[in-house]
């Protein structure tokens, strides 16, 4: 993988925060991270982009950015998620934006670039969405992996941290 921390210095009023409402504030609905998320797929579509979110309210936000393309989640029926994932693997849609039902289970191999925009910090979620891009295919041997140095809050900004520490296991 060739993992990229974009930095995130926006919204810059969120430090006091308890740090759920700062994860809200800070990734969920920030709509400055969204946009970079949005822009980064967009710059990359050729190369189909997977983008993995935690919070469907996220997923929801960036499919507001990116109108022509799908997020599928938990509420979207089995037959439209198959079809989905069937389509960007084809390579008929080169933008999928998913929730967390994709961070285990399901194999998705033919996107080059992924967007990890949940944040956290725990290792096992980390390395299944890092995991989710290190298949190698014909058309494939590296992955591009965006991810993101929060620096809005102390906590987000531990958070990215830890994860910087698991992507040097891959490096």
């Amino acid at each position: 993988p060739i993992i990229y921390m974009i930095n995130i210095d926006k919204p810059d009023n969120i430090d006091e925060l308890q740090w759920q409402e700062a994860e809200r504030q800070g990734i969920v609905y920030n709509e400055y991270r969204n946009k970079v998320i949005a822009s980064l797929a967009l710059k990359h579509m050729e190369e189909k982009v997977l983008i993995m979110t935690k919070y469907i309210e996220q997923g929801r936000q960036i499919n507001n950015l990116l109108k022509d393309y799908q997020f599928i989640c938990n509420d979207t029926p089995l037959k439209d998620r198959i079809k989905a994932v069937e389509d960007f693997e084809n390579g008929l849609s080169k933008i999928l934006i998913v929730s967390r039902i994709l961070d285990e289970g399901i194999d998705i191999k033919n996107f080059k670039v992924l967007i990890i925009a949940s944040g956290g910090h725990r290792f096992i979620k980390t390395i299944q969405r890092l995991g989710r891009g290190l298949r190698v295919t014909k058309e494939k041997d590296s992955i591009v992996v965006y991810d993101f140095l929060d620096k809005t809050h102390n906590v987000l900004l531990k958070h990215s941290l830890n994860r910087i520490k698991f992507y040097k296991h891959f490096g």
